[in-house]
């Protein structure tokens, strides 16, 4: 039998890294490179700081156009997810994958 890898992480001690966040009240999106462990962010249009919650893995590998390998995290709920890479801007399109409990790259 094939176990199913968890499709949110939890961590008790916070996150830290770059991480792609939503805040849930307005939906502003928010590219943020954490040097310390947080559980929480503050969002800008609303002004409100917003517990992490429902936070995914989304490993990216190498980007298409550079060759930049990139992971990052992200409290985003859909399955689908477009992104910029880091060190040539060119979009990434990645969708989840279940079985590896991650967004991958199309």
């Amino acid at each position: 039998m094939k176990r199913i890898k968890p499709k949110y992480l939890y961590s008790q001690s916070g996150y830290k890294g770059l991480i792609v966040l939503e805040c849930p009240d307005c939906g502003a999106r928010v590219t943020v490179n954490f040097k310390n462990r947080t559980n929480w962010f503050y969002c800008r249009s609303c002004r409100e700081n917003i517990p992490m919650e429902k936070v995914r893995k989304a490993y990216i590998g190498m980007c298409p156009y550079c060759g930049a390998n990139t992971s990052l995290l992200t409290n985003i709920p859909e399955d689908y997810l477009e992104i910029r890479c880091r060190v040539c801007g060119a979009p990434i399109d990645l969708l989840w994958n279940e079985k590896q409990g991650a967004f991958i790259n199309l």
